[in-house]
């Protein structure tokens, strides 16, 4: 797999030429440039992913449908500003320690675009989950409290000796 960058003006002609080592036009992740017929030869074969950058930094700012884990960028843009899980109802897991989630599930058309992903700790992500696919469960009791085990079974006595 090669990843190939290509402003999107570029690729469809509104933009014929990328003047030379303006860092604009067709490049791999390794910084090798294309020229736009070979781009445009290997595209009919290949999986076009499209991913929205932000101009000043060119950081990933959106990647549509075609990719439901969040990247680093977006889940760094998303999660600017926070320290803890964004549960509504509050709750103290530290950002590290959570994940990102989809506000409009994945599931339900939501994209994997820094507006729409939030950290939540892992609790709070399932719990989402099962309130979604279990609409009758309303409201979340905790988790049952812990029982002792059952003891073991006491050995049966011997048969009496005849």
């Amino acid at each position: 797999m090669i990843n190939v960058t290509v402003p999107l003006d570029v690729y469809t002609g509104q933009r014929a030429t990328v003047p030379e080592g303006d860092g604009d036009g067709a490049a791999t992740q390794d910084g090798m440039l294309l020229a736009m017929e070979a781009v445009r030869a290997l595209s009919p074969g290949s999986v076009l992913r499209r991913v929205i950058t932000d101009p000043a930094t060119g950081k990933p700012l959106d990647v549509g449908r075609g990719m439901r884990n969040a990247p680093e960028q977006i889940r760094t843009v998303a999660h600017h500003g926070r320290t803890t899980c964004a549960w509504p109802q509050g709750c103290d897991v530290p950002i590290s320690g959570t994940e990102a989630d989809h506000v409009t599930s994945y599931s339900r058309g939501g994209r994997t675009s820094a507006e729409n992903i939030q950290p939540l700790c892992s609790t709070h992500n399932r719990l989402k989950w099962r309130r979604e696919n279990n609409p009758h469960r309303a409201t979340w009791k905790g988790r049952p409290a812990h029982r002792r085990p059952d003891p073991p079974p006491q050995p049966e006595p011997p048969p009496p000796r005849e």
